[in-house]
């Protein structure tokens, strides 16, 4: 019985060594999918240390492809506004930490419903915080823009009937350029012109908007509320000022009725729901096939990490338990097997992790590389953020693996030495 035993013993401990670092890589799984992809701040620590939400401004939205794609596409027609221009009056309205904050909340939201922790999915984004500063940028911008006109002061200084009625257009047909959005190149100087000379200016200039057959009831009554603030601008001979106060209330109907229509898509608190706008735009069929991949994705992520949690720690403690208990009542040799087999399984496995973490990083780059290279006027800027976003995921996974198989080696050291101190203690 004892031989047998004795030929026996050798065998279950390999049996339990592999149930063990079986248990070991299971329990590496477990804990890098639910304590990274499944763990929203992991990602929003990566896009945070990769300064996504700053290149996006600083580096995709200037590159030249998406500078060539809005100026043929949206910019087109009009010369208020270039494309740095639009830029930054875009960075003004959704700032980088606004842009951070709604990517994080829709982190935050997708990794409840993956978890479990909400019922249904709900991705949504509070535009209400970016709404606000709309009009007062636009607002702000078109003064700026009026600012930079060149003012043009001309040779004759009379007050005939006639130039007071040319003037008057003249101020007329600057504003109403400006309003459909092209620029003038000049604009003709109030200062050299006497104080008489710009209060009829300031008049007829007035009633030849209030009569312009373009103009919307809410203009003319932002004109007509203004009418003091456009007369004593025209008076003072503050040329800039003057257009300034016939455009603003031109154009505020028009950044009114923007803020309306964007407003009319979100819901009653000012939030705009993603899954009901694509339904809504592309169909339910779309949102459904939305919602049904994300509902199997949450299905077998959760069966697979707990059918990892649920086999690892019991392959993992119970294997390393019965590992020293087949030895008893020589504790040390079963103490020597546990630490070996903890070594093999941590050192196997930290080689492993680091070849990723070296190794696959920039695989992951050169794939990223590839397919955007196949998309006509896909922009590089954007493909180098998305390679760098990717091979940082990858990199973060495998260091956070090498953590784990590092704890597991030095604990494997820890036991093996521990065998000859109890071997010593006993004799």
């Amino acid at each position: 019985m004892a031989a047998l035993l004795a030929v026996l013993r050798p065998v279950i401990a390999i049996i339990l060594a592999l149930l063990v670092c079986l248990g070991f890589l299971l329990f590496v799984v477990e804990r890098t999918v639910s304590g990274k992809l499944l763990n929203d701040r992991f990602y929003a620590k990566v896009l945070d240390e990769q300064g996504v939400y700053d290149r996006f401004y600083d580096e995709v939205l200037l590159d030249d492809q998406v500078r060539e794609f809005l100026e043929e596409n949206l910019l087109a027609g009009q010369d208020i506004v270039t494309h740095d221009e639009l830029i930054g009056l875009v960075e003004d309205i959704l700032p980088p930490e606004s842009m951070q904050g709604h990517v994080e909340r829709l982190l935050s939201q997708a990794a409840d419903y993956i978890n479990e922790d909400s019922r249904e999915l709900e991705l949504y984004v509070d535009l209400s915080p970016d709404l606000e500063r709309v009009k007062p940028a636009l607002l702000a911008f078109v003064e700026e823009r009026i600012d930079r006109v060149p003012v043009i002061r001309e040779g004759e200084s009379g007050c005939s009937p006639g130039r007071v009625a040319d003037l008057a257009q003249a101020y007329v047909d600057r504003a109403t350029s400006i309003r459909n959005g092209k620029v003038p190149g000049s604009i003709p100087s109030l200062e050299s012109l006497s104080r008489r000379c710009r209060e009829l200016i300031s008049g007829l200039a007035y009633e030849d908007l209030i009569k312009f057959s373009g103009l919307e009831p809410r203009v003319v009554q932002g004109l007509t509320d203004r009418s003091e603030e456009i007369r004593s601008a025209f008076v003072e001979g503050d040329t800039h000022t003057a257009v300034k106060s016939v455009v603003i209330p031109m154009v505020s109907p028009l950044i009114d009725d923007t803020i309306t229509e964007v407003r009319e898509e979100l819901d009653d608190q000012g939030r705009l729901e993603l899954v009901g706008r694509l339904e809504k735009h592309s169909g339910e069929e779309a949102a459904n096939v939305l919602r049904d991949g994300i509902r199997d994705l949450r299905r077998w992520v959760l069966r697979g990490t707990r059918l990892a949690r649920n086999l690892g720690w019991p392959f993992l403690f119970g294997g390393s338990v019965l590992l020293v208990l087949v030895y008893l009542p020589r504790v040390s040799t079963g103490l020597r097997w546990l630490g070996g087999t903890l070594i093999v399984a941590g050192g196997i496995g930290l080689i492993a992790a680091k070849l990723i973490q070296s190794a696959v990083p920039d695989r992951v780059r050169s794939l990223v590389d590839t397919i955007a290279g196949e998309v006509e006027g896909f922009p590089a800027s954007l493909a180098e953020l998305i390679s760098d976003v990717a091979a940082a995921f990858v990199g973060q996974l495998a260091g956070g693996a090498a953590g784990l198989t590092l704890i597991a080696l030095l604990a494997g050291v820890a036991v093996f030495a521990a065998s000859f101190l109890s071997r010593a203690i006993r004799r």
